[in-house]
């Protein structure tokens, strides 16, 4: 079976589940099997039973839209999550929950709120998702195996937009490939989620005055698996947490944040393309205030000449009226600016360097890993199209003929003006400037206290032109890789026949990797046909993840 690639793979599994025996189909296997349940797609947790569904073609199961805590609404928008509320009949878990609030972008859902479309073009600047969306999924190979190892996804997108719908994040393919079971996760976004304002403060109520919501949204969803994995044959003493970009941001947030340490949640950590990045108080309530007059303004209620008169005569009650009265819709308008983890002392520490520096912190093994040319999918000044004309040159393009009538080139994108040098330049700098130092930085300070530190740099760039040059190994096109899904998305202008065995072979060396990181620790396994070496600030080296059109190409730098 070495020489088949893992999508002829997934037909042999079903085979092997018709026979009982799909566990042969998974990564390294030290899983034990129990008696399967009566409905194996029944699931208890400690809030009621679930019903799940069966994929057939990845032989796996799923549960959907679990609610992992009350909607955040009314008199729960900026307060802690709380307990969903117990429910009598099994709850049907068989479609995505809704994404959470966020303005419409290259990131957002479309207004179906069901994946990846071409409607999302036409959702630019508008209000996608909801704020009753605390759900997360499971996915899980469709056998008897119990105590497999977890990985819990938090979605990138700056901290104001993503869901867990969008198909690149599937876990179905990473679950059968590892035998194990991935988790995602949705938590509030933008204003929503990071927001800490003086007039919101409650009298003895630390987490509700810290402005991190998004993160105890995120610590919430932990404290669930921790809770409830094991009804689903996970093993909530191995779990590993895995984001990317705000994502990994946040990984770092909770690795440092007081409330999980020595709580157990999680033992090893993915950070793909972050770092250690805190928002200060200052900064903090600069935003708070900015979302204040922005709600005024946009409610009709102070003009942009006379606001700062308005909040200056307004008591604290007033304002955290008008704040709690705010339609969801005027608050995403508001959302501009960084929303992010804040150094408020309760939920993440005053400062990183020195918790870590004390080690209060959950120091486990991590993998951080950054692409070739992160900062190229933020390059829109130097182009001559917005985001919306962009997003549907990509959705039409037909990358198996990419030269065919009406297809676009890097003059059709580029201004005038810019070169495809100084392009490339820009762009190298940026992301050594940006992505790399924070990379580095997080290395630096875990290194001392963990020799189980490890970096990989992606270089993958074999799609065709124009998004070859536009793009290269762009930020976050590791992902549908690290979850082996090739499928429609924004970054299939990518995938073409011809490069198909390379980027295949490539997926499947990532995912067996960080599987077999979630069981030992170690992401080493004959797949990588190297050794990953740790990265040591003596030896800073990083794996290279790269592939030709017909093969993986693996190596340290």
């Amino acid at each position: 079976m070495a020489t088949l690639t893992w999508r002829r793979r997934a037909h042999l599994c079903l085979t092997f589940a018709a026979l009982g025996t799909l566990s042969a189909c998974g990564g390294d296997d030290d899983a034990t099997a129990t008696v399967p349940a009566a409905d194996p797609l029944v699931r208890t947790t400690a809030f009621g039973k679930v019903e799940g569904l069966a994929n057939t073609a990845s032989a796996t199961y799923a549960w959907l839209g679990i609610p992992y805590a009350q909607p955040p609404v009314g008199a729960l928008r900026w307060m802690p999550p709380k307990e969903p509320s117990a429910w009598t009949m099994p709850l049907a878990t068989k479609a995505f929950g809704r994404s959470c609030a966020q303005p419409g972008s290259f990131y957002a859902p479309p207004k179906a709120d069901d994946g990846f479309s071409r409607d999302i073009a036409n959702t630019f600047g508008q209000v996608m998702g909801a704020e009753d969306c605390l759900s997360l999924n499971i996915w899980r190979p469709a056998s008897d195996a119990a105590q497999l190892p977890v990985i819990v996804w938090f979605h990138g997108g700056a901290n104001t937009v993503g869901y867990t719908s969008n198909p690149g994040y599937n876990g179905a393919n990473f679950a059968r490939i590892n035998n194990a079971i991935v988790v995602s996760v949705n938590y509030r976004l933008g204003v929503f989620g990071w927001l800490r304002h003086p007039a919101l403060r409650v009298d003895g109520d630390s987490l509700a005055n810290s402005g991190n919501f998004g993160t105890l949204d995120q610590i919430k969803a932990l404290e669930f698996v921790h809770n409830n994995i094991a009804a689903f044959g996970g093993d909530p003493a191995n779990v590993t947490v895995m984001g990317q970009s705000a994502g990994a941001v946040d990984i770092y947030s909770l690795m440092v944040s007081p409330l999980t340490k020595d709580k157990g949640y999680f033992h090893k950590a993915v950070a793909m393309s972050g770092g250690l990045r805190l928002n200060t108080l200052a900064r903090s309530e600069t935003y708070a205030q900015s979302v204040l007059s922005k709600v005024l303004v946009l409610g009709n209620k102070a003009t942009a000449d006379n606001v700062a008169t308005v909040i200056a005569g307004m008591s604290p009650a007033q304002v955290a009226q008008a704040l709690r009265e705010a339609t969801p819709e005027i608050l995403v308008l508001t959302s501009s600016g960084q929303a992010d983890n804040i150094a408020d002392g309760t939920v993440l520490p005053e400062s990183v360097e020195a918790a870590i520096a004390s080690g209060a912190y959950t120091n486990v093994p991590l993998i951080s890993g950054m692409t070739g040319d992160e900062s190229k999918m933020f390059m829109q000044s130097s182009y001559k199209v917005n985001d919306a004309q962009r997003f549907l040159m990509m959705f039409d393009f037909d990358p198996e003929n990419p030269t065919a009538a009406g297809a676009p080139s890097v003059a059709d994108i580029l201004k005038p003006e810019v070169t495809v040098e100084s392009y490339n330049a820009t762009a190298a700098a940026t992301t050594a400037a940006t992505y790399g130092a924070l990379a580095n930085q997080a290395l630096s300070l875990l290194w001392p206290r963990q020799p189980k530190v490890y970096a990989y740099h992606w270089l993958w760039s074999q799609g065709p032109e124009p998004w070859k040059t536009l793009y290269g190994a762009g930020h976050g096109m590791d992902v549908p890789f690290m979850f082996g899904n090739f499928g429609k998305g924004l970054f299939s202008v990518n995938y073409t026949l011809a490069n198909a065995a390379g980027r295949e072979a490539l997926s499947e060396a990532m995912m067996r990797s960080v599987g077999a990181f979630m069981r030992t620790g170690d992401p080493n396994h004959p797949a990588l046909g190297t050794t990953w070496a740790p990265w040591t600030p003596s030896a800073p080296k990083r794996l290279i993840f790269n592939a030709t059109l017909t093969d993986k190409q693996i190596a340290m730098e």
